[in-house]
Parts: C-alpha cells; structure tokens; sequence
C-alpha cells in the first residue's frame, strides 16, 4: 500500500490510485486507520466498494485500468510491482491511437490532445469550411467537436463539484487552467460560463478566506499523522462551528471525526 501511495504521488494527476477495503471495515474505520500511517493527503481514493472482482482471494491484490477503461493487468501487488509501473510508464508516455483518422483533422487532434481545446476547435473551423463537400471529413469532424465539448463539459462540472464540496482553491486553479484553454472559442467559453459565475462572487472569495485556515489545518493533521488528534479535532470542530452550514463546516467534521478517532487504531 505505501508503494501504491508513492506511485500516486509520482505520476499526480496520470493515474489515480483507489484503495478497496474488502475485509468489511466501515470508512469510520479504514480512514483513521490509513491518517495513522500518513496515507492520508496523498491524492489516493478510498472505498469501501468494490467496482469489480478480480477473482483473488489473497490481499493486497490490484487491478490496473487503461485510460479506456480496460483491465490490462490484475494480480498481487506485492509480487507485480516492476510490471505495473512499466504499464504505467507506457500509457503515460502513449499518445491516442485513432484509426482511419482523415489526414486534415490531424491538426485537430494534436492540439486538443495537447489540452489546447480553443486552438482544436479553430482548427476544426478551417477544416468544416475547407472541406464542406467531403461527408467523410465532417463525420470524424463532427465527432472530434464533441470530444472537445464533452471534455470541457467534465472538466467545468469537475469544478463545479469542487466548488460545491468546500474546495474553493483547488477549484479556482483548475478553473484559470480550463479558461486560459478555451480562451476565443465562443462556443467553449459558454461551457464554463455557469462555473465562472460561481466563482466570481462575494460569496466565493468569502469561501477561498476561510479555506485556507482550513488548508493549514489539514495539512497539519495528515503530516502528523493523527498526532494530537484530539487537540486538532477541536479545533476543526471550532471551524466548522463558525462556518456553519458551509461545505467547508462539512469537510472539518469529517476531519475533526477522522482525528479524534485515530487514538484508538492499533498500530
């Protein structure tokens, strides 16, 4: 499991590594017990529920999932690890594979697959208007339009979740990265407008404020590893008591619950 983390932390946000409870702890449990170990913080997702089975009755067992959504390799971590990270390595190095792709949307690919979504759609609109006779070409077009709209929809409902769920920072980041992308393509620009609304407000900056106290102690707590967790859970339900009815009150008693139970996981 620590290498798991290690891996999570090294390649950010190319992969995402979900840890499986399957021997029927609660979260109440897995979460205090995994802050001990300073698994926390680490970018790692934990569940309680299993997305599928891999039919292996020993832990820790894994299955790795391609970027299709594929299961390319399943086993028992500790004996896989040299073979799991050369997978890895080589969807993150791989670059999209498509078939009978018409040569004049190649430009179109490369910029959408370089995340330059406003340059893609541009150089999808010199393409619609070179080759209005050619069915062919505007079939794959048409469908490369919607992979751009369907990517920029993600990743402003992604934002909206966060804004939602009491990460204001983290949600105005990935907000400057997404409109700096769609930048001079209208049509792009009017997908993020709903999430740009949200976060230029009074009542946004008020949450930014407030998170960053927030950040500081949460931080402090995965550092520690649930050290002092009583002293930091008072102080997290402290917070949540004068951000009532926030989404960030929600997040610190989540935490201040995490810390203050974290004294009785054994070791």
């Amino acid at each position: 499991m620590p290498t798991a983390v290690k891996l999570q932390k090294e390649y950010g946000d190319a992969i995402q590594v979900i840890f499986v409870e399957v021997q029927g702890h609660s979260m109440d449990e897995v979460l205090p017990f995994a802050l001990k170990r300073k698994w926390l913080g680490s970018g790692v997702a934990w569940t309680t529920e299993r997305p599928f089975r891999v039919d292996l009755n020993g832990i820790p067992n894994y299955a790795l999932i391609s970027p299709d959504g594929e299961v390319v390799s399943w086993g028992y971590s500790n004996q896989d690890h040299k073979k799991v990270v050369e997978l890895i390595e080589g969807f993150v190095k791989s670059k999209p594979q498509r078939e009978d792709l018409p040569k004049p949307l190649v430009k179109v690919y490369k910029e959408f697959d370089k995340g330059e979504f406003a340059k893609a759609w541009k150089e999808a609109d010199k393409v619609e208007a070179k080759y209005a006779e050619d069915a062919q070409v505007l079939r794959f077009l048409g469908d490369a339009r919607r992979e751009v709209r369907e990517t920029v929809e993600r990743r402003s409902q992604r934002i909206s979740w966060l804004v939602e769920n009491g990460y204001p920072l983290l949600a105005e980041a990935q907000w400057k990265d997404l409109v700096k992308v769609v930048k001079g393509a209208d049509e792009l620009v009017a997908l993020v407008a709903d999430v740009t609304a949200r976060i230029d407000t009074d009542e946004f900056a008020d949450m930014k404020k407030a998170a960053r106290s927030l950040v500081k102690m949460e931080q402090a707590l995965y550092e520690s590893g649930g050290k002092d967790g009583e002293k930091l859970a008072k102080k997290l339900r402290k917070f949540a008591e004068d951000h009532a009815g926030t989404p960030l009150a929600a997040r610190a008693t989540q935490l201040a619950d995490i810390a203050a139970k974290v004294g009785s996981v054994r070791a």
